[in-house]
């Protein structure tokens, strides 16, 4: 998802430079919670989460294992949802559908 603000240099980014970036593009806005992080701590082991991220080829690199169970993914609203309801009220518009390749808890 692109804000309206960014379309325009997304756009000219996907279609003329894309083939030559070879840098790791970062986005901070997430879908937003479900849960508070103390739930998600007492739902997940930060190990397994680390091991089920692992197995879809996502890197996680983080100084704790608690810090990756807060932030595991069941802990946040399914993005996809929030894109289309982002979409459906105007606010953006879908260009294109990233996936995940390393994720890094400061």
């Amino acid at each position: 998802m692109v804000t309206r603000a960014l379309y325009k240099q997304q756009e000219i980014v996907s279609k003329d430079f894309l083939p030559r970036i070879t840098r790791l593009f970062v986005h901070r806005k997430g879908a937003g919670r479900r849960m508070s992080r103390s739930q998600a701590a007492k739902q997940w082991q930060g190990r397994d989460v680390v091991k089920r991220l692992e197995l879809r080829n996502i890197l996680i690199r983080s100084a704790s294992a608690r810090s990756v169970a807060e932030e595991a993914p069941g802990a946040y609203k399914d993005v996809s949802d929030v894109v289309e309801v982002t979409e459906r009220s105007r606010l953006a518009r879908k260009v294109a559908k990233l996936a995940p390749l390393i994720c890094i808890k400061g």
